[in-house]
């Protein structure tokens, strides 16, 4: 070889334009690994022979070796133009757009290969591997299958379509294409590998983790199993177990990148956040293209509270794995309005785009920024398409019929949340004669204080805690104790499991409180509303048949705040002026409800804002700023203290003359406790649920005249309260005196209408009927 490079750079160097000898000379480089030199000598025989498809092919193959892919499609596409019936040509272009995630059109070259070249099955399988990327299954299988037409004995088409099967949950279908590329020469150990893979996927851990171990017997070196192992440990979350075996895998490969990152997910599970971020690091600079690392790391600065360094991380990625919308949230948390315009546009315009491992955008950052019926559904089910997980097979209508209702409350949030803020009152209500309540809680359940959860534990008939088992697991534990009913409290909020619901822990089961619009699944059979969230015409948006109660939310009544009585003094409140309120989460506010707040204060003379203490420092004087911005004193915002004792929160509220409301998103929990204090609310009602529960709350309580359709009658009312006592004086007696007798604060009667919505339910499963819109009077 090198006796050959001294023959050729002679030539070159007495005839530079030697095209063919430049040619063979980076051949030779190109065996040798040393694409620079390679990439050199073909740029100069393409330029001294530009009509030679062959030069610009090989040319375009060394820059995609040495990670010019960009570069390398330009002098692809130039070689198809010169050549247009070479397969060669159109199979390297589509591995190198395919390479770039440009699947659509690396799709289009692998057809153009196999037009030329039917018996090509590189570029069948390709082509379905893109098909996959797009999360077109059925047209990857029928790459794959097309193939196995051919010939059957090409074992990687069997691996390939085994894979995609798995996806689907179709397990018994790829359980035989493994098997099938196991008889056609697949080792064991490989054979171990995609089985433990498959049963990950199926979340069969423990039948995964006997798998790794029957590997290790036959080769205990390859740290690929020990790597499986943690993952599996994780996932059943034996965080010491998932540790040690991250770290042999380790200790096996030292720049075992896909290790750290799982070392890194336990440590951030164990809220070991230092130790998680050290991992994530080390994954990276073993393999900066392991994006996963970099998402996982974000979500361990989330998760440790750090929401600015977590939006640093997500801004590493490329943009077509950045998960706007929670970037957007985090933003909105730090009032951080700066480009708010384009990250809005940006996410709107992404909403059809799969991202990372093909995941979609979450449809609860929708209820954020519009109230688009039509939007909100959509991104709904194009989120539960893909994430959905393998279901249990079950018949339940061979089950035994409970001397009473069975009813399962399945929440993230048994602890110090609005959840339980909101429904303590209710479930103590529910007749235990004709019900069994049980709760399944999962989470952050160690955030409640003793006292809270042997309350929480007391409301109920049983309290299971699923927090160390998975969801087969916690669903076969619901099917044996036979719940008729189970409720999702937690929807797809943080710390939900959607996959309880996937697999059916119970033959009815309910969207209810946690999450405000529709789960977009077919897994969830109804939704509790009230006619103001969810009109009738409003149904088609709401995958779930709609139950209608009087009343939507519950709330505890048994708080007393006759004892308390604070002062304006004592809250940093002025002695003097007009005290608006909005205790929403900052998250809530978006630059146009800002401005609409800003100008009522500049109309309302002596007047102040009072907002919640925002959870995140640099939100404060980012408030503040704004403030200034639009021309008002920064002084006139004022930021109540969190306190941990609700009745004294609850107590304080009513030092404040008006609420102002936000939209899309309403206030919710803040908006009852609001009412319950005494206080007026200003709001603005738009299409969606979560724009309309306020609303619902006003008409519910008999305060419907505060409730508005335009911004610009918001604004106008809220000025007119203000600067006319004697009309919010009115509004402020009629809450008084409906607080006693208003359907929004009568829980024996919301627990009654509850119950008549279940029993319906069970009714229509009982007699074989599919669930239908109920309306309980």
């Amino acid at each position: 070889m090198h006796h050959a490079i001294q023959i050729y750079t002679k030539i070159l160097e007495s005839n530079p334009g030697h095209a063919d000898a430049a040619h063979n000379l980076g051949i030779i480089y190109a065996q040798s690994r040393r694409f620079d030199e390679a990439v050199k000598y073909f740029k100069i025989a393409s330029l001294n022979n530009p009509e030679n498809s062959i030069f610009l092919c090989n040319l375009a193959t060394a820059l995609n070796d040495l990670g010019e892919t960009t570069e390398a499609v330009v002098y692809f596409e130039k070689a198809k133009q010169l050549n247009p019936s070479s397969a060669e040509v159109y199979y390297n272009l589509g591995n190198t757009y395919q390479k770039l995630n440009a699947f659509e059109k690396s799709i289009e070259c692998y057809q153009r290969t196999v037009e030329i070249n039917p018996n090509w099955f590189e570029a069948y399988l390709n082509c379905g591997n893109s098909y996959d990327a797009l999360g077109r299954s059925e047209e990857a299988l029928a790459c794959y299958d097309r193939i196995l037409t051919i010939n059957p004995y090409y074992a990687a088409a069997h691996v390939n379509k085994g894979n995609v099967l798995t996806k689907l949950n179709r397990i018994e279908e790829a359980t035989r294409a493994y098997d099938s590329a196991k008889q056609l020469g697949i080792n064991n150990i490989d054979a171990y590998l995609v089985s433990a893979e498959a049963m990950l996927r199926k979340g069969e851990y423990k039948k995964a983790i006997e798998l790794c171990n029957n590997g290790i017997r036959v080769n205990p070196y390859d740290p690929r199993f020990y790597f499986h192992l943690g993952m599996n440990f994780y996932n059943i979350r034996d965080l010491n177990s998932a540790v040690e075996s991250f770290k042999k895998a380790i200790s096996l490969k030292a720049d075992y990148a896909d290790a750290y990152n799982g070392l890194g997910l336990t440590f951030a599970k164990a809220l070991h956040f230092k130790e998680a971020q050290e991992n994530f690091e080390k994954a990276l600079s073993y393999d900066p293209s392991l994006f996963i690392a970099r998402i996982n790391s974000a979500d361990s600065y989330y998760a440790n509270g750090d929401i600015v360094l977590a939006l640093e991380a997500f801004k590493k990625l490329n943009l077509e794995n950045q998960p706007l919308g929670l970037m957007q949230f985090f933003k909105q948390r730090l009032v951080d309005w700066t480009d708010y315009d384009k990250d809005y546009d940006q996410f709107i315009h992404s909403l059809d785009r799969p991202r990372f491992f093909g995941t979609m955008e979450d449809p609860w950052h929708i209820q954020r920024i519009t109230d688009d019926l039509e939007v909100s559904k959509k991104v709904a089910v194009n989120f539960n398409k893909i994430t959905a997980p393998d279901f249990l097979k079950t018949d339940f209508a061979k089950r035994p019929k409970n001397a009473k209702i069975k009813v399962g409350f399945y929440s993230a949030d048994f602890r110090e949340h609005a959840v339980t803020h909101l429904t303590l009152e209710l479930f103590n209500l529910i007749d235990r004669s004709k019900f069994e309540i049980y709760a399944f809680g999962f989470g952050r359940q160690h955030a409640a204080s003793p006292e809270l959860r042997q309350k929480i534990e007391k409301t109920f008939d049983c309290y299971f805690d699923i927090n160390q088992i998975n969801d087969h697991d916690a669903v076969k534990l619901a099917r044996e104790l036979n719940v008729d009913i189970a409720v999702d409290l937690s929807g797809i909020t943080s710390e939900a499991r959607p996959g309880l619901f996937a697999n059916r822990a119970a033959p009815i089961q309910i969207n209810y409180l946690g999450f405000t619009s529709t789960m977009g699944t077919q897994y969830h059979d109804y939704i509790i509303a009230d006619p103001v969230v969810i009109p009738n015409e409003s149904r088609e948006f709401y995958t779930e048949k709609v139950v209608h109660i009087p009343c939507v939310m519950p709330y505890d009544t048994t708080h007393d705040l006759s004892g308390l009585t604070p002062t304006r003094m004592e809250q940093g409140l002025p002695e003097k002026g007009f005290i608006f309120c909005s205790y929403n989460q900052h998250f809530k506010i978006t630059p146009s409800t800002y401005d609409i707040w800003m100008r009522i204060l500049k109309s309302v003379p002596d007047s102040y804002l009072w907002m919640s203490q925002p959870y995140e420092p640099q939100a404060m004087p980012n408030l503040k700023k704004e403030a200034a911005n639009r021309g008002v004193d920064p002084s006139r915002i004022i930021f109540a203290n969190r306190i941990k004792d609700t009745n004294s929160h609850l107590a304080r509220i009513g030092l404040a003359d008006l609420f102002l409301d936000t939209f899309p998103y309403n206030a919710h929990t803040s908006a009852i406790d609001t009412l319950w204090a005494g206080v007026p609310i200003v709001t603005t009602t738009g299409r969606s649920f979560a724009s309309r529960l306020a609303g619902s709350l006003l008409m519910s309580v008999g305060l419907k005249d505060l409730v508005t359709t335009n911004f610009q009658d918001y604004e106008k009312l809220a000025i007119d309260l203000a600067l006319h006592p004697d009309k919010l004086k009115h509004y402020r007696e009629l809450l008084r005196k409906n607080r006693n007798n208003s359907r929004l604060f009568n829980m024996k009667q919301y627990a009654k209408n509850f119950e008549k919505a279940l029993e319906k339910m069970y009714q229509l499963d009982e007699s074989g009927l599919p669930p239908e819109h109920i309306v309980v009077q």
